[in-house]
């Protein structure tokens, strides 16, 4: 999944003094192309690469779309999770009957 940042941040940002004009771009001509979970193509402006910290975490440059859409929201894709050392586990419900002190109940269902 993408990295995706609003232009309306980078105009907040810009405001407040930061030098935007500065900002690595990234090219993002022949990507391939992108819907969002309502199936619809998303339309970006270009690409930008911004340095990210993760708050008592690790730190990387990270590529982002940058879309024209009127929200405030940064969206982290799950490479830039990974580069940044976010992982994420996923525990089903079978992983959860087969942890911890087991009835004889339980030991008959999982048989």
């Amino acid at each position: 999944m993408i990295s995706i940042l609003p232009v309306q941040v980078l105009a907040q940002a810009k405001k407040a003094g930061y030098d935007v004009d500065s900002l690595e771009t990234v090219e993002i001509e022949g990507t391939m192309p992108v819907y969002d979970a309502s199936n619809n193509r998303m339309n970006f402006l270009g690409g930008v690469r911004l340095d990210v910290k993760v708050i008592g975490g690790q730190r990387s440059m990270i590529a982002f779309f940058v879309s024209d859409q009127p929200d405030d929201e940064v969206l982290l894709g799950t490479n830039a999770l990974e580069i940044l050392g976010v992982h994420t586990n996923i525990i089903t419900g079978k992983d959860k009957e087969t942890t911890g002190t087991h009835t004889e109940d339980d030991k008959m269902r999982n048989s």
